[in-house]
């Protein structure tokens, strides 16, 4: 069972600077796991900070081949 902090929509969206309607989209279109508990939305810390470093490796890897 993982104790790693829930994160909502809004928490996500600032940490990521960007609105809480990509968030959601993003969530629906899988590139998030999200957790739904009722009518709320929520994230694991450790996911939301997975998908952070995939994204850094991507746009590094990406800038690396461009620069070539």
């Amino acid at each position: 069972m993982s104790t790693t902090p829930l994160l909502n929509v809004s928490d996500v969206a600032a940490m990521l600077n960007v609105s809480p309607h990509t968030v959601r989209r993003w969530a629906s279109q899988k590139k998030l796991n999200k957790i739904k508990l009722g009518s709320r939305t929520l994230f694991d810390a450790e996911d939301v900070a997975r998908f952070i470093e995939t994204a850094r490796r991507t746009s590094t890897d990406s800038d690396f081949h461009n620069a070539e």
